[in-house]
C-alpha cells in the first residue's frame, strides 16, 4: 500500500524545504522533492549556509572557493530534482547555534511569508547526525513556522528509519572538528508518513552526485545501501498551523495516490 501523498485540493500545494547545507536536501528528501515536482507542485528550497566549513573531496582549502563551488553544485542538484532554489543564506557554516535565535528564525520566516508554502520540510529535532547546524535548522524552522505559517499548512520533520541507520552508520560516520557525528534513526512508528520514491530514486542519486565536493561522504554506500534508500523517505507530522480544525494536512498518513 502506498501511503502519505499530498492531497489534491482545488490547487496543487506548494512545498518549501529548509536545510542547513548543500547536499542535505538530496540525501534526506531528494526523492520526495523530485516526486512532487514531477506531479506539478511548486517545490522550493531554502539553504541556510553555503557549506564552506565542510571538507572538500577535490582539495579546495579556501572557504570562499568551497562556498562558490557548493552553491554551483546545489544549483545543479536542484535542476535535476526540478526544485527552485529560493536562496542560499549567508550564515556561517558550523555556527548557526552561535547566531541569535531571532536572526535565523526571522530569515526563514521572511521566506515562509513571501512564498506561502502549504508544506514545509526540515530536519527532525535530532538533526539526523547531531550536527549543530542541523539541530539549529530544525529548531529555527519550527519557530518560524509557528510564527508566520498560513493556517492549515503543515510542518514535517524528515528522518531515517532505524533499519536504514543500522545499515549505514558504520559507513557514514564522520566528524566536525572534535565533535563526532553519528546517524540517528527512529522506528517507523515514529516516522509514520512514508513517501514512495521508487520512481524518483534515480533522480535522488543523480542529484546527490552533483555534490562532487562532498563525494567522500557518500562513497562508502554500496549498491544494496542505495537500493534500501530508494524505496521510501520518512517523515513525521510536527505542526499544523492554526491547529487541526482548519483542514486535513496536505501530506498525511492516509493512503492516497496522485494520479
Amino acid at each position: 500500500m502506498i501511503h502519505n501523498y499530498l492531497h489534491r485540493n482545488s490547487d496543487y500545494p506548494s512545498i518549501l524545504a529548509v536545510f542547513a547545507h548543500p547536499d542535505d536536501e538530496a540525501f534526506l528528501v531528494g526523492g520526495t522533492l523530485a516526486h512532487y515536482a514531477r506531479c506539478g507542485a511548486r517545490v522550493e528550497l531554502l539553504c541556510l549556509t553555503h557549506g564552506e566549513g565542510g571538507a572538500s573531496a577535490i582539495g579546495l582549502q579556501r572557504p570562499d572557493q568551497l562556498a562558490r563551488l557548493r552553491r554551483t553544485e546545489l544549483e545543479e542538484c536542484c535542476k535535476v530534482l526540478g526544485v527552485d532554489l529560493i536562496s542560499v543564506l549567508n550564515f556561517p557554516d558550523g555556527r548557526l547555534t552561535d547566531i541569535g535565535t531571532n536572526t535565523v528564525a526571522r530569515s526563514i520566516a521572511h521566506v515562509i511569508e513571501a512564498r506561502q508554502p502549504e508544506v514545509v520540510l526540515t530536519f527532525g529535532p535530532d538533526g539526523l547526525t547531531g550536527h549543530p547546524d542541523h539541530l539549529a535548522a530544525s529548531q529555527q524552522t519550527t519557530l518560524a513556522f509557528e510564527q508566520v505559517a498560513r493556517p492549515g499548512s503543515a510542518l514535517f520533520y524528515a528522518g531515517l528509519n532505524g533499519q536504514t541507520v543500522q545499515r549505514l552508520s558504520s559507513r557514514m560516520e564522520g566528524s566536525l572538528g572534535d565533535l563526532p557525528l553519528r546517524l540517528t534513526g527512529l522506528p517507523e512508528t515514529r516516522l509514520p508518513v512514508k513517501v514512495d520514491i521508487h520512481r524518483t530514486a534515480r533522480l535522488k542519486w543523480s542529484a546527490l552526485e552533483c555534490h562532487r565536493s562532498q563525494a567522500d561522504s557518500f562513497s562508502g554506500l554500496s549498491h544494496s545501501d542505495r537500493l534500501l534508500m530508494s524505496q521510501y523517505e520518512y517523515f513525521q507530522l510536527a505542526r499544523i498551523a492554526g491547529g487541526l480544525k482548519n483542514r486535513q494536512p496536505l501530506l498525511d498518513t492516509r493512503s492516497s495516490r496522485i494520479k
